[in-house]
């Protein structure tokens, strides 16, 4: 499960993983933190404006016991002495497979529309480093709590 959370000019995103199929353990987490900016003169046919954001940090946080085992035994990020309750920056090792896949810092070119001020809809993201703006909205709807 992911969360954006968006506040002034600071993002955070927030990717939770589950120690089972059902989504209702979860294990452990990785939070990137950043900067965004949003372009209002520019728009894509859809009606969506450019946005783009800079994460620059990530950390991993370890919130269960059964997530501190998982951990430890694929040695997420090349860590094998996680523990319950901690959190760690990881971004030197972002970019490893066993780790989070994606460089961090990166910039992520985007665009997005807020309809009715709750619903959230982002252009089809790339987590590669200066990939091409989206020119349209993905399906994927995010609603603001």
């Amino acid at each position: 499960m992911t969360t954006n959370r968006f506040e002034g000019s600071n993002i955070t995103r927030t990717t939770v993983l589950f120690a089972n199929l059902n989504c209702d353990g979860e294990a452990f987490r990785y939070t990137e933190t950043g900067t965004f900016n949003v372009t209002k003169n520019q728009r894509t046919n859809d009606g969506a404006y450019f946005i783009d954001i800079n994460y620059k940090k990530l950390m991993v946080s370890i919130t269960t016991d059964v997530g501190a085992v998982s951990a430890n035994a694929i040695k997420v990020c090349g860590i094998q002495d996680w523990a319950v309750k901690q959190e760690r920056e990881v971004t030197a090792q972002a970019k490893d497979v066993t780790c989070y896949g994606t460089v961090v810092p990166r910039v992520n070119n985007n665009v997005y529309r807020l309809d009715a001020g709750k619903i959230l809809m982002l252009g089809t993201q790339s987590l590669e480093n200066g990939a091409a703006r989206p020119a349209s909205l993905s399906n994927q709807k995010y609603t603001a709590k």
